[in-house]
């Protein structure tokens, strides 16, 4: 019969580990990650163009793109030659830390081909690469140091170069580069001069360079001025910003030598835009921005909402100026005159879905009344600790969730797809390396290793049955061989196509005790543990967590995502679980099972006998006593292509 297991966890006590958050000065606050895109407003005037997703149609810019989940590669005067145009890669789409561009060109399979491309890194990074996409090797560039050479009258910049012959047989149509941010707007690479050269026998370039438009001179010929109108920007600088009806619309100008955005009376009385944003959840908010008030300025209201897209009939507002008093803190910027730097607190505390922030101005029809803004900021305070689970109680965790998590079910070197296997594993093998199915220290797991592309992923679907303020418990077994160089992305999270993760562990040197990293309210203490009996190099990870509304809305799967670098480099999975925790009844014998035998000798001990797995129907019930403590975290990977 159906045992019973008592686990009793002690009380976690956890470091603040791993987030990425800022200290605001005059309050000592931690901040979590940046919310808003694009606050600095830089390239809304014409002097950048950021490139599409897909690519540019006929024109000096044909055939050139950014892939949809990498950060938006820009077309820039040169910083160091105004009569240079550059191809900048940086930290352009929050959430997204890797930027890339891509340019399809026609290439020959078997043939041998220069590939030269000049550059400059601004910052730092630890990975910087590029690919005869889709299925040639990746050709590392910030790791094979070898193959930079420094370029004459030019501080900085480097030329890379490398031969390439293309394999006999594959899809080979375009050329692909890419740069890790490391999500610091800080770090930046410059690129020119993209060559593709074909060699003959004797390694002698013929022909000419099949890039057409690698030098960039010509691009910013396509890149208007940006108007606000009443829908959302798609892409580029000022994506997601637009106006709600009937304003006067702001627009950007250069002010003492930066691009701001103007707030003034046009034809209406109210000066607004808007801003589309993936708030995490309630909490404390900090709002701050540059601002430079007109010489007789005398605008009595301004302020601050957050509302929703395709329903703004809820709608939260914190004044920034109330009746002429100016509200929170407003800090003169030295060496600025006339700029300050206004802080104001927000608390949302309202359990709703909002995705927009507007900043209103009530100009009372006064043309004097006019004000610059820069540098805008919204950012969720830390959240204090916060604990779902009642000391007192004790929880129980049902079955598992997960259908074929032991991966048994599966053939050996079975190939996961986005055709979905029994129990909805898969892999989005049309733009990651897929899932195999391995036989590794004596059990089937599930793998990821080195192929074609970049990034290796699997995915599992969530179970239906998961509804928001539920208690579950996810685990299952790692063990992984790397010999890369660089820290790779190893990680499982809760994932959707809203571009968020929620509850990411990061498997690489994990430590017990570490917190989930992703877009959640809270984050929670991951177990760690060595797992003998599973084989030598095998741990389980464990956490416990209350799921919200926020994440089944956003997100549709688990995912495994891993960078393998060498052959040698996996990422195995087993034994995958999702439990969900319920209280115990008070009233209930936990040493009742309703499939006892009545005829069993009730003295008999049941830790005598060992325990057997749940038949169908049955339920193998663990008890768990449980303090966990929470603290706020943010974070950024996506389903599809995340980096």
């Amino acid at each position: 019969m159906s045992k019973l297991l008592k686990v009793f966890l002690s009380c976690v006590v956890m470091l603040f580990l791993g987030f990425s958050m800022t200290t605001l000065a005059e309050d000592d606050v931690e901040l979590e990650m940046e919310l808003i895109s694009g606050g600095d407003f830089e390239g809304w005037t014409g002097d950048e163009l950021a490139f599409p997703d897909p690519v540019f149609g006929p024109g000096v810019a044909e055939g050139w793109g950014t892939l949809s989940w990498d950060s938006h590669a820009k077309a820039i005067v040169d910083p160091d030659d105004s009569d240079n145009t550059v191809l900048k890669l940086s930290y352009s789409d929050l959430n997204e830390p890797f930027s890339s561009f891509f340019k399809f060109i026609s290439i020959e399979n078997n043939k041998t081909y220069r590939i030269s491309v000049d550059f400059k890194l601004e910052g730092t990074t630890d990975n910087i690469g590029m690919k005869i996409a889709p299925e040639g090797a990746e050709l590392p560039i910030y790791t094979n140091q070898d193959n930079w050479t420094d370029i004459d009258g030019k501080t900085g910049w480097k030329n890379y170069t490398v031969d390439y012959t293309v394999p006999e047989t594959g899809n080979f149509d375009s050329l692909s580069l890419w740069f890790n941010t490391l999500s610091d707007e800080a770090n930046n690479l410059l690129l020119d001069n993209v060559s593709i050269i074909e060699l003959d026998d004797e390694n002698n370039e013929v022909g000419s360079n099949i890039v057409s438009g690698g030098d960039f001179e010509g691009f910013l010929d396509l890149a208007p001025a940006i108007t606000l109108t009443t829908t959302p920007v798609e892409s580029g600088p000022a994506e997601g910003y637009y106006v709600p009806e009937t304003v006067s619309v702001p627009v950007v100008e250069n002010v003492d030598g930066s691009d701001a955005l103007k707030m003034f009376y046009d034809t209406e009385g109210i000066s607004a835009f808007r801003k589309l944003i993936q708030l995490p959840g309630t909490g404390d908010y900090k709002l701050q921005f540059d601002v430079k008030l007109s010489p007789n300025f005398n605008a009595q209201n301004m302020g601050f909402k957050l509302t929703k897209q395709d329903d703004d009939t809820f709608t939260y507002t914190t004044k920034i100026i109330d009746e002429g008093v100016n509200q929170g803190t407003w800090t003169d910027i030295q060496d600025k005159a006339g700029w300050k730097t206004v802080v104001l607190d927000v608390t949302q505390a309202e359990d709703k879905v909002l995705d927009v922030i507007e900043i209103y101005l009530d100009t009372e029809e006064n043309t004097e009344n006019y004000l610059y803004l820069d540098n805008l900021s919204f950012r969720r305070v830390k959240p204090e600790p916060v604990n779902p689970f009642d000391p007192d109680k004790t929880y129980l965790a049902g079955d598992n969730m997960i259908v074929n998590g032991d991966f048994e079910a599966f053939d050996e070197d079975f190939t996961f797809s986005e055709e979905q296997a029994e129990g909805a594993w898969g892999s989005v093998d049309s733009y990651d390396n897929p899932a195999v199915i391995k036989t590794v220290d004596g059990s089937k797991a599930m793998q990821l290793s080195q192929g074609a592309k970049m990034f290796s992923s699997s995915f599992v679907i969530m179970p239906p049955e998961l509804e928001a303020n539920d208690l579950v418990r996810f685990k299952y077994d790692f063990k992984y061989d790397y010999e890369g160089t660089t820290t790779p992305t190893m990680n499982s999270s809760f994932v959707g196509v809203s571009n968020e993760s929620f509850i990411q562990m990061d498997l690489y040197e994990i430590t017990d005790g570490q917190l989930t990293s992703g877009v959640a309210d809270n984050a929670y203490a991951i177990q760690v543990e060595d797992n003998t009996d599973r084989g030598d190099g095998w741990k389980t990870v464990t956490v416990d967590f209350e799921v919200t509304m926020a994440l089944l809305l956003k997100s549709d799967s688990i995912r495994w995502l891993f960078t393998p670098k060498t052959e040698n480099d996996v990422l195995n999975i087993d034994n995958v679980e999702l439990r969900l925790l319920t209280v115990e009844d008070e009233n209930d014998d936990p040493n009742d099972d309703p499939n006892d035998d009545p005829n069993d000798d009730p003295n008999d001990d049941p830790a005598d006998e060992e325990p057997t797995e749940p038949e169908d129907g049955n339920n193998l019930w663990i008890w768990i006593t449980s303090i966990v403590v929470l603290v706020g975290g943010l974070g950024a990977f996506y389903f599809i292509k995340k980096k």
